[in-house]
């Protein structure tokens, strides 16, 4: 029987008519494989992924194939986005094995549920150096039966290299005192290294396929304002314009894809995930605010509008991803034929068809991808039209494809909602209101924090990582509170009601209890009661989002300073002094980390006001750009912060700044900053 049909999960239910007999991850699956003393396959993917759906359809889709599977193995089916830390097991147990990692993850286990061998994607038949499915599968089955010591032996070695892959990167974390200078210095290097891997050609950082990268765009963004580099914030903004320029930005309605296949953003993986466009959105608000280019505040909201159109439920919450394919086809849902364009933009279409690069036969795989060729202000300069019409005229042509386009089958939507992605596209939410004051922004943020706050508490305390199909499941693992006290310092902030510091505080607490590692001082994935894994590994490294260490990180440097409590600082400074030596000779990969670093050698900027328009006050000056900077306000002299005591004077509105213990001479609000 296949017993993905009582899940919930999208990607589960899309193998739920496999012939093969699927197990969700239980704990009957794995006694099953200890009684019956079956090796476990454990095939771990995600509703979006391209190369899962090819594989479902040529090997799991297979009667010859399925019957062997059956009849020989325990097949366990994991969704990766609603395990993350199953997933992060497997993978490192597959890069091991052979040197790089990816999905569909393919990874064989003892009934111990120890790993010997693994995978990716692997065809029905032989091809490029990788054997079929089914010989792997005949392979397995015959080393499991007749070379059991081997196996054993093979599995050992990789249980213990996972177990102790994390020490590789953690230091002894001893503080060093360092002068200004040699502080400085550190982060130049850091900035050099990070430096070395411009694409400067189509912005980014390395090779195809190209992920956009934005932690380490991020890093630019602070480095810049703390030393005033000028490479370093004309590299994001080249970056992000190059993404909004190429394929891998829907050109016609806003939403960034996943990565691009080529190195110039111009041939997107279709699918677009919750995660890449709240981090896209969080990183052109820097550049706004940076620079004051306004296109990057419309592309954010642009962004945000396909967001709440495609990806946002009844309440507030939102979605997780929407698939590359539809109708089984890869991004056939985005492209358009010279002829369908021609079509509907009729004598609009030649001057389009050269903005866009539309050729006849296909700039893609004998279609078109949408990618602008120059920018509009230099598009519209060459044609003698004044920049105000061209985008006018861009408006109109994009209305009329969105009608067509709309009549299309649209791609799969994974409507799964995920606690550390939805938290984190509040924080996009937020992000755009301190911007632009545009309140539609906090009433958004308002009803998905409702939402947050409905869908994923657990009743016998913390809270749920997933929420679907009305119901929630699984424990939240350590991004998931991450991302939560971080948006609740956000609320704090922009509301300044004490609850939400509250809650801040509650769920820092609740980590602290259930995920720190006395050893290191650092924070395991999973919660010490959540037990149904092979061992419980740390979460470092930035992926396609920040590590849960690094959010956190950042979250204790928040609230170090917002509650002038050491405790929190010390615990913060901590974490970055044992990753200290990492974060120096792999900048790239640790960006996240290398923010928090800048942020405890610069400290924070503390910005208290007092008065009947502290608000207004503190609204103003959040549109402006200082990514270490913690704002607290009161009406009146009743309040318990440290940094507001003493300094309300009745009548009038006082701002107070302060950093690393010193603070500046007060200045008195007069209506405007």
């Amino acid at each position: 029987m296949n017993r993905l049909q009582f899940e919930s999960s999208p990607y589960l239910l899309q193998h739920a008519g496999n012939p093969v007999e699927w197990w969700p991850w239980c704990e009957e699956a794995i006694q099953e494989a200890k009684a019956l003393d079956k090796p476990i396959l454990v095939s771990i993917g995600y509703s979006a992924c391209h190369w899962c759906h090819v594989m479902e359809h040529e090997s799991f889709e297979n009667e010859e194939v399925a019957a062997f599977m059956n009849e020989h193995f325990i097949n366990i089916k994991v969704d990766r986005e609603e395990r993350p830390d199953i997933d992060q097991i497997y993978m490192d147990a597959v890069q091991a094995i052979s040197g790089s990692g990816g999905w569909p993850l393919n990874c064989f286990l003892l009934p111990d549920l120890k790993p010997f061998f693994g995978g990716t994607y692997f065809p029905p038949k032989p091809a490029h150096n990788r054997p079929s499915w089914m010989e792997v599968l005949q392979n397995i089955h015959r080393a499991f039966h007749q070379k059991k010591d081997v196996v054993a032996e093979q599995s050992q070695r990789l249980n213990d290299l996972i177990k102790n892959n994390d020490s590789v990167f953690i230091g002894m974390g001893a503080a060093v005192s360092k002068t200004a200078e040699q502080l400085a210095f550190g982060h130049q290097q850091l900035f050099e290294k990070i430096q070395h891997q411009f694409d400067s050609v189509h912005g980014g950082f390395g090779a195809a396929p190209k992920f956009p990268g934005f932690m380490s765009l991020s890093f630019l963004s602070q480095y810049a304002y703390i030393y005033n580099s000028e490479v370093a914030i004309d590299h994001a903004v080249f970056s992000f314009r190059s993404m909004i320029a190429g394929g891998i930005y829907d050109q016609l309605a806003g939403g960034l894809s996943r990565y691009s296949v080529d190195v110039a953003w111009f041939a997107p993986h279709f699918e677009k995930m919750l995660y890449d466009n709240a981090l896209f959105i969080q990183g052109l608000i820097e550049l706004y605010q940076q620079t004051g280019k306004v296109e990057f505040l419309d592309t954010a909201k642009e962004t945000m509008a396909f967001v709440t159109r495609e990806l946002t439920d009844e309440d507030g919450g939102f979605y997780s991803a929407l698939d590359a394919d539809s109708e089984g086809v890869e991004g056939k849902f985005y492209t358009w034929t010279y002829q369908e364009l021609q079509s509907v933009l009729g004598e609009d279409f030649e001057w389009f068809a050269l903005f866009y690069g539309v050729t006849l036969f296909g700039n893609w795989e004998e279609s078109n991808i949408l990618a602008r060729t120059t920018s509009i202000d230099e598009f519209a300069s060459e044609h003698q039209l004044e920049p105000a019409v061209f985008r006018s005229k861009l408006q109109v042509a994009h209305q009329d494809l969105m009608k067509v386009r709309d009549q299309r089958i649209r791609p799969g939507l994974d409507d799964k909602r995920l606690l550390s992605w939805n938290a984190m596209m509040n924080i996009s939410c937020l992000r755009i209101y301190k911007a632009s004051s545009d309140k539609q922004y906090l009433d958004q943020g308002l009803r998905n924090l409702s939402a947050i706050e409905r869908y994923f508490e657990r009743p016998e305390g913390g809270m749920y990582h997933v929420y679907t199909k009305g119901q929630a499941s699984i424990p939240a693992f350590l991004e998931d509170y991450a991302w939560l006290i971080q948006m609740y310092l956000e609320w704090f902030q922009i509301l300044q009601e004490s609850k939400y510091l509250a809650k801040a505080i509650e769920w820092a607490s609740f980590v602290e209890t259930h995920f720190l590692d006395q050893i290191t001082g650092l924070y395991f994935f999973n919660a010490d009661f959540q037990s149904d894994v092979l061992m419980r590994k740390l979460d470092l490294m930035d992926n396609a989002t920040p590590s849960g260490n690094a959010v956190l990180c950042c979250a204790y440097l928040a609230l170090g300073a917002i509650c002038s409590d050491e405790e929190y600082t010390a615990i913060a400074s901590r974490m970055i002094d044992r990753m200290h030596d990492t974060v120096h000779k792999f900048p790239l990969s640790f960006s996240y980390w290398a923010g928090n670093l800048l942020w405890r050698d610069h400290g924070s900027t503390e910005l208290a006001i007092l008065g009947e328009d502290a608000m207004q006050a503190a609204e103003e000056i959040s549109r402006s750009y200082d990514p270490f900077r913690i704002i607290v306000t009161s009406k009146s002299s009743e309040v318990d912060l440290e940094l507001l005591k003493y300094r309300y004077i009745p009548d009038e509105t006082w701002m107070y700044f302060c950093r690393n213990q010193s603070c500046e001479a007060p200045v008195r609000y007069e209506g405007k900053v």
